[in-house]
């Protein structure tokens, strides 16, 4: 073999060599990104049922303690829905890069698109799910606390109504009794003490009941935008898949006429020689 052939065939090689590794590193970079995706699915999952957990314990510690709830129980439940807090907002955070990342791919119709997107849309269902019990929990443990205020402020001023109580709360009146009222003994400085106590627990759970409800209405509303997105990316999907196939089968049927046209034409063109061959011989017998 000649030195230029020998020259030609090595590029070649190298070209389809650069080909494969080309092929290998996308390929591998794919398979990268999915895996970080599944590891971050992961951290969601592990924060989720760190919020279920805690959840599930300050629901415990609210229903076995209904008369009164001790400082130490307190404390643990503070800082249960303390953790649950920053929990969810790191959720949401990682949420919100999973979102820019499905943005950011252009092929909606390739595998590591529909895995990001399943994953994406499961975990948001599953935040959205603990928030709802973590909000319903918040919520007994307000209505608790306001209960608990209420019947302070009963003792203190018996003659007040529900009604009044209810609309003193609302409006964060409590000072008329806590500044107004005479303190003439040790028992009702107690009381007051007491109303102001609860009525500054009160506000903190209003506090983060309001923190969690804020939350679980962004995650609904993302839920329901990217479902309306999916399900327009899916029509796309499946409306460019028909047209695609369609398309191949209109060519295909093209194809076909085109090669049945030729076979036509060649038969025609065979009969007429030989019609003109037999005219030949006929004249020539003659």
């Amino acid at each position: 073999m000649s030195p230029t052939k020998d020259r030609l065939n090595e590029l070649k090689q190298v070209q389809n060599d650069d080909e494969v590794e080309i092929t290998i590193k996308s390929t591998e970079s794919k398979a990268n990104d999915i895996d970080q995706t599944l590891q971050k699915a992961e951290i969601i999952r592990r924060n989720i049922e760190t919020i279920k957990n805690n959840t599930e314990k300050a629901s415990f510690i609210l229903k076995n303690n209904v008369l009164k709830v001790s400082k130490n129980q307190q404390d643990e439940l503070d800082s249960l829905i303390r953790t649950n807090t920053s929990t969810a907002h790191k959720i949401n955070s990682i949420l919100k890069e999973f979102e820019h990342e499905l943005n950011k791919i252009k092929n909606k119709n390739t595998a590591e698109f529909r895995i990001k997107r399943v994953q994406y849309t499961t975990l948001k269902k599953l935040f959205q799910e603990v928030l709802k019990e973590s909000s319903v929990t918040l919520e007994y443990h307000r209505n608790h606390r306001k209960e608990l205020l209420k019947k302070s402020l009963q003792t203190a001023q018996k003659d007040i109504t529900d009604e009044e109580l209810e609309c003193l709360l609302d409006q964060n009146q409590l000072d008329v009794f806590t500044d107004n009222h005479l303190m003439t003994t040790e028992q009702v400085r107690q009381q007051l003490s007491d109303i102001e106590a609860r009525h500054k627990e009160l506000l903190e759970v209003e506090r983060q009941l309001n923190e969690v409800l804020d939350l679980f209405l962004k995650i609904a509303t993302l839920v329901e935008q990217q479902q309306e997105s999916v399900d327009r990316v899916e029509y796309h999907a499946e409306t460019a898949t028909d047209f695609i196939e369609h398309g191949t089968k209109d060519l295909e049927k093209g194809l076909q006429k085109k090669q049945k046209y030729s076979r036509r034409r060649i038969y025609i063109i065979l009969i007429s020689i030989i019609i003109i061959l037999i005219i030949v011989l006929i004249l020539i017998i003659v």
